[in-house]
């Protein structure tokens, strides 16, 4: 996997058309799956899930949306104890590959949003480079959870 180097943009057309089963959003062959958020957060929302490239040329997130205009960005987790997260401008996922977004690897990090509570769905919109925007819908779970409860199964 390589980083790509993208400049964030939001992109202006309408969003995928996405078929959305429970933990799943499918559309134009990539599929979001198990997408979540801490309950809480206060500074920044970090938003963790899988991304599948099911299609026959890469693709490139680059960053995400809330309704209320917050703009996220891709984060690589810190390394080591006192190290500082790193924003990055996008990420490629390669044809035919998975992307897991966690919060010990990658995450959108959306700054400024307002905290959310357990239970609480959040709409948000992801970019993509060359792609209209996908809309999904983040999952609230407990504070202290470090998985969704359904990661690693099939859809």
């Amino acid at each position: 996997m390589r980083f790509a180097l993208i400049l964030f943009s939001a992109l202006s057309a309408a969003p995928l058309s996405a078929e959305e089963h429970d933990h799943l959003v499918e559309a134009d062959g990539i599929h979001i799956l198990h997408a979540w958020t801490n309950a809480g957060q206060q500074a920044d929302m970090r938003v963790y899930m899988e991304i599948q490239n099911n299609r026959d040329t890469p693709i490139f997130l680059t960053g995400a949306e809330l309704e209320d205009g917050t703009t996220g960005q891709l984060v690589g987790a810190a390394m080591k104890a006192d190290g500082d997260p790193m924003p990055l401008p996008g990420i490629e996922i390669q044809a035919h590959r998975d992307l897991t977004l966690s919060p010990d690897t990658l995450y959108v990090q959306l700054g400024g949003a307002a905290p959310s509570q357990e239970g609480d769905e959040i709409p948000l919109h992801l970019s993509f480079d060359d792609l209209p925007e996908i809309e999904i819908h983040v999952e609230t779970l407990p504070s202290g959870a470090h998985a969704h409860p359904h990661a690693g199964h099939d859809h």
